[in-house]
């Protein structure tokens, strides 16, 4: 089974905060970019593997609450953090006790082969917990 983190990173510059996820102790947007290096570095762009920042903490509860096997937006883009603009979108599938993220995507790199990324499945109880996290005032 693997664990979920939220952690909130308040900008004490402009009062934004975005919301880092970590799987199994380790920050997404750093297995992502491991795993999407091969391919950036084919295409002679090893610069925008990874190219990731957290959503606003608010904004990804709303999208991680609603109706799942949906498409959720889960990362925004890295260098101006419009999550339209460079996004990271999963499938997100409640199954028994567990909460699943499987069918990572992004969407503007259809040739970047996710097939082999990992599936994670989370316990919902410990998924609930955290995702509470992000709707915390």
């Amino acid at each position: 089974m693997d664990t979920i983190k939220f952690e909130i990173i308040k900008n004490d510059a402009d009062q934004s905060s975005e919301a880092n996820i970590y799987i199994n102790d380790k920050n997404l947007v750093e297995i992502l970019k491991e795993y999407e290096l091969p391919f950036a570095i084919k295409e002679g762009h090893s610069n925008i593997a990874g190219g990731y920042m957290g959503r606003w903490p608010e904004e990804l509860y709303e999208e991680l609450s609603q109706s799942t096997e949906e498409r959720k937006t889960i990362l925004a883009c890295g260098g101006c953090g419009e999550w339209g603009c460079w996004p990271m979108n999963i499938t997100v599938v409640k199954e028994g006790g567990n909460v699943i993220w499987k069918n990572f995507e992004q969407p503007y790199r259809k040739e970047w082969d996710y097939s082999l990324f990992p599936v994670f499945r989370f316990n919902n109880e410990q998924y609930e917990s955290e995702l509470n996290k992000l709707n915390e005032k």
